[in-house]
């Protein structure tokens, strides 16, 4: 599960820019039409609205990430996978290993990084209220494969102590159906998955 993260332009107006509106004085009728056939009136500007500034900073101006999304995509995923590390309500060190290994694969970080970053993802899901906070940034930035990858990671993550609890069953079709990942595919990244433990 290979984030490639490169740079996204700033979306935010510039704080020199000025924003004016435009008044248009009343014409007499003629002279009002005749200037319609001349050229519309111009639409007045408008000051962006805060939501409006927050949705153009969410959305992709270009192929590359900024260093602060890339962090909170590492968050994101680590999270989803210690929820599922205690979906079972029990944390086994073999999980706790699995999970490693995805984020040490994913992200090709060092040993200290991942324990850092192990350490993190567990104080967010600690805080979480919703798995969409997390599903829903990964859905904006990251490609089909790569969060077919991650469905991957969770039941490699499910299955990491040697059984499949009923939980771990629902919570990674939960978490792919927010991802958006088909139920074929699903069910067939868990086959691979049993294949491989076998």
């Amino acid at each position: 599960m290979n984030f490639i993260c490169t740079f996204k332009a700033n979306p935010w107006p510039s704080t020199s820019t000025k924003y004016r509106l435009h008044h248009h004085c009343r014409l007499p009728n003629e002279a009002y039409s005749s200037n319609l056939r001349r050229s519309p009136p111009r639409r007045p500007l408008c000051m962006p609205t805060f939501l409006e500034r927050i949705k153009a900073s969410l959305e992709p101006q270009s192929n590359q990430v900024p260093a602060d999304v890339q962090h909170q995509l590492r968050l994101a995923t680590g999270a989803l996978l210690m929820e599922m590390c205690r979906a079972d309500f029990k944390v086994m060190p073999e999980e706790r290993r699995s999970i490693a290994n995805a984020i040490r694969k994913g992200f090709e970080l060092n040993d200290e990084e991942i324990h850092d970053l192990l350490d993190a993802a567990e104080t967010e899901a600690n805080c979480a209220v919703s798995l969409q906070m997390y599903t829903s940034l990964i859905n904006q930035y990251c490609p089909t494969s790569q969060k077919s990858d991650l469905v991957r990671d969770l039941w490699r993550v499910a299955y990491a102590d040697g059984e499949l609890h009923q939980l771990e069953d629902v919570l990674v079709r939960r978490v792919a159906a927010l991802l958006q990942v088909p139920d074929k595919q699903v069910q067939r990244l868990h086959d691979e998955v049993v294949v491989s433990l076998a």
